[in-house]
C-alpha cells in the first residue's frame, strides 16, 4: 500500500503491523503523533473498502451479515477509544454520500440494464428484473459493507 498518502515511513511502519494483524499494532499506532494516527486510521478505512467492495473479498457469516476482519476491527476499537470514532462517523458519511451518486448515475444511464424476466430460485417463479432490482444488485457491497461498519459502530458505542 505504497502511495502518496503513506510515503511517510512512521505511517508504512505501523501499516506493516496492519497487514501481519500483529499484537504490536496499538503500540505502533501510539508511537505516531495524533494527526498521523488520523491519517493512518482514514487510509485504513479507505484501503479495506477497496480491498474488501471493489475487489469482491467481502466475507459473509451464516447470517448475511459482513465480517470485518480482525485488524480492522482492531483499528476501529482505537478510532473509537481515541477520537471517540470521529474517523469511522466521517467515513461512513462520505460513504453513504458516494452510494447516493452511484445510484442516481445508475438510474440516469441503467447502460448495463438488461430488463425482462429472470428466475429466482427461492421462489421458484419467474419474476420481472427491474432496474430497481438492477441498481439494489449493484450496489449491495457496498450496502452491506457500510451496514457492517454502522453495526460496529452502534455495538461499541454501548461500550
Amino acid at each position: 500500500m505504497k502511495n502518496k498518502n503513506l510515503l511517510d515511513e512512521d505511517i508504512q511502519e505501523v501499516f506493516k503491523y496492519y497487514i501481519k494483524n500483529d499484537n504490536y499494532l496499538k503500540g505502533a499506532l501510539d508511537g505516531l503523533k495524533k494527526h498521523k494516527r488520523r491519517t493512518f486510521i482514514n487510509n485504513i478505512l479507505s484501503y479495506e473498502y477497496k480491498n474488501l467492495v471493489e475487489n469482491n473479498n467481502l466475507k459473509f457469516d451464516e447470517k448475511d451479515k459482513v465480517i470485518l476482519p480482525p485488524n480492522l476491527t482492531t483499528i476501529l476499537d482505537y478510532d473509537k477509544r481515541t477520537f471517540n470514532s470521529t474517523n469511522l462517523r466521517n467515513f461512513i458519511n462520505d460513504l453513504e454520500f458516494e452510494l447516493e451518486h452511484i445510484e442516481m448515475e445508475l438510474y440516469d444511464d441503467p447502460a448495463d440494464f438488461e430488463g425482462g424476466d429472470y428466475y429466482n430460485e427461492d421462489s421458484e417463479c419467474d419474476e420481472d428484473y427491474t432496474v430497481e432490482d438492477w441498481v439494489e444488485d449493484q450496489v449491495k457491497d457496498i450496502k452491506d459493507f457500510i451496514d457492517a461498519l454502522k453495526a460496529f459502530k452502534m455495538l461499541f458505542s454501548a461500550n
